[in-house]
């Protein structure tokens, strides 16, 4: 399967949920440029604080995760196999 091939594929997941590093997180983008993968998290609990452009705190913000899809050798990235495995059936 060819990259771009891999990454419409993983394109088609975008908003389905997923069990990984032991909570629960949305695919929110494939990004193509970095070859990567985009989570928000579904926690409850607050995220981090969020600069302003000007570097003032101005709110909080859902923690974010970006996820390798390719490894060095060619193949899928661990991290892509155990967040995929973790799927959480709609």
């Amino acid at each position: 399967m060819t990259i771009d091939t891999l990454h419409r594929r993983l394109s088609a997941l975008i908003g389905e949920r997923f069990h990984y590093a032991g909570e629960t997180w949305l695919l929110v983008d494939v990004l193509p440029d970095v070859d990567a993968l985009a989570l928000r998290s579904v926690s409850p609990r607050p995220g981090p604080v969020q600069a302003d452009l000007y570097g003032t705190p101005a709110r909080r913000s859902q923690e974010t995760l970006t996820l390798p899809i390719s490894a060095a050798d060619g193949g899928y990235s661990a991290e892509l196999e155990e967040l995929l495995r973790g799927r959480i059936s709609s």
